[in-house]
């Protein structure tokens, strides 16, 4: 789709300010391969390097920044690290994101961890909902912020507990219809806010 919107052949990449552009997609879209000329990327697990096909946090040392260099610089993404070669001949490492930020993932009661972008998803997809927040007050309770949109109907304060059930489970989801949403003070809107620590990767 995106190839038909832009007329050209459109490729995936991952990066981060501090160290720029950390892996691309390969000519063939099979794969994703680390920038390994200039930089050296693992993943760590609880404080050790995780095994090729383990996930852990991306951690990065820059090879090429001779006056500030990043010495193993956690991202905080979750990725993992591939073995083997990639049909396109690169001999470059492969490697893969997995669920996002290790501080957008949400602990649940039934010990089950998923990504808070499966859960905003599920809002973005709701009708009448101009803008939200979710906050997940403790670890079996959620409050849902929502601002009116132009289709809003009563039955949707409903519906945000019906599509976030089989995605979060036994918890308590509170809706409230709000008027405004206040940004940080850095002018950015966070979707997902959370009261809860998160353990389910080294931290």
């Amino acid at each position: 789709m995106a190839n038909e919107a832009f007329d050209a052949e459109v490729f995936d990449h991952y990066g981060a300010i501090e160290v720029g552009r950390i892996y691309n997609e390969c000519f063939e879209h099979n794969d994703y391969h680390t920038s390994a000329e200039r930089l050296l990327v693992e993943t760590i697990r609880e404080g050790e390097k995780a095994s090729i096909g383990e996930e852990g946090e991306i951690t990065i040392t820059n090879l090429d920044n001779y006056a500030m260099p990043f010495i193993r610089y956690n991202l905080g993404d979750l990725g993992i690290l591939l073995g083997g070669v990639c049909s396109c001949g690169s001999c470059y490492p492969r490697m893969r994101l997995t669920a996002g930020r290790k501080k957008n993932m949400v602990e649940l009661p039934d010990r089950r961890v998923v990504s808070v972008l499966a859960v905003i998803g599920v809002l973005n997809n709701i009708r009448g909902i101009r803008q939200f927040q979710i906050i997940h007050e403790d670890i079996g309770h959620f409050t849902v912020k929502m601002v009116k949109g132009r289709t809003f109907a009563e039955a949707t304060i409903g519906e945000v507990g019906q599509e976030l059930n089989p995605i979060l489970g036994d918890v308590e989801v509170e809706a409230i219809v709000v008027d405004h949403i206040s940004r940080e003070k850095s002018g950015k809107f966070r979707p997902f806010i959370t009261k809860v620590p998160t353990k389910h990767v080294s931290g």
